[in-house]
């Protein structure tokens, strides 16, 4: 009788363990989908900034000298959205982070295309996608 007693403590002892393990691996999930959820807002919200600005605030001979080759390359860090407040895009440190090519040029407009492999706190964030600046013109 005495041994089937600590039998049934050893087991539910077991139990418990194992219930625990799950809650903690349960968390530790959690919370890395929740951080690489919180940089890829991140990540997403400095791209979408960094099109905006280019759509709206560039003119043709800005975007010329500013995609030389075709391309502009961009480090990202943290403060991305802060520098692109405080300075201008061509002012931004250059890297590989952020690759926005032209894909196509017309004479209605220029359609790029945007890529970006960063990895931050051992996440690794992939986004590609694509916009494109309209001329408006008033030759009426």
């Amino acid at each position: 009788m005495k041994g089937s007693l600590v039998i049934e403590a050893a087991i539910g002892i077991m139990i418990l363990s194992i219930a625990a393990a799950f809650a903690v691996n349960c968390h530790i999930e959690s919370s890395k989908f929740i951080k690489q959820r919180i940089i890829n807002e991140d990540v997403m919200r400095n791209i979408v900034n960094l099109e905006r600005e280019i759509k709206y605030n560039l003119n043709k001979n800005q975007l010329d000298d500013l995609f030389e080759n075709g391309e502009l390359h961009l480090k990202y860090d943290e403060n991305l959205g802060r520098s692109l407040t405080d300075k201008k895009i061509y002012e931004l440190e250059k890297g590989n982070d952020i690759v926005i090519k032209i894909i196509n040029q017309s004479e209605e407009k220029i359609e790029f295309r945007v890529y970006s492999n960063i990895e931050k706190d051992c996440i690794n964030i992939n986004i590609a996608d694509e916009f494109d600046k309209s001329w408006w013109t008033c030759d009426e």
